[in-house]
């Protein structure tokens, strides 16, 4: 493991992404980003990555058909915004796809806690969480439910579109 991530060897600190070819660690608070590569079996040296603009918390993830994506929390005048770029795998361009509505962020925060995401990928279809708060999925999206957890079926290629449009379907809680 790279030596300026050993101390942060928690899952609360990294966000992990593998690809076919190479797992990624990312250090959430400071973007700080290192891979492994088994055909060399060893870590790269740490790069930050940059997006123009402070994040929060970052977090990586991966798949075949969306690549390697960053999440992260960005702070903005009156108060967060969440945020998601594509990252080129080789030479860690940087390309904004996304933007949550405060709608949406506010949704995820709580009054009582801390806010913190996590973030989960499959195929096109991002999942972003508040991971201090502990809720059931067993509600299927599209119900509309008064104590439903956020839930927004779509994927990458929906995210440019604006939040209105009406090929989404939201569940969101009612405050």
């Amino acid at each position: 493991m790279p030596r300026s991530l050993k101390d942060s060897a928690s899952s609360l600190l990294l966000s992990a992404a593998a690809t076919e070819e190479k797992l990624f660690l990312v250090e959430k608070q400071t973007g700080l980003t290192h891979w492994f590569d088994p055909e060399v079996n060893s870590w790269s040296d740490g790069i930050a990555l940059n997006p123009s603009q402070p994040i929060q918390s970052c977090h990586v993830s991966y798949s075949s058909s969306a690549g390697l994506i960053l999440v992260g929390i960005c702070p903005i005048e009156d108060g967060e915004t969440i945020k998601m770029w594509r990252i080129g795998e080789n030479d860690f361009s940087i390309e904004e796809i996304g933007e949550m509505s405060e709608y949406f962020v506010a949704g995820l925060k709580s009054d009582s806690e801390d806010f913190s995401i996590d973030v989960r990928l499959a195929e096109n279809f991002v999942l972003v969480y508040n991971s201090l708060q502990r809720r059931s999925w067993d509600r299927r999206v599209g119900e509309s439910h008064d104590d439903e957890e956020l839930a927004i079926r779509g994927g990458l290629s929906e995210l440019t579109r604006p939040s209105s449009d009406e090929s989404f379907d939201f569940c969101c809680p009612r405050g």
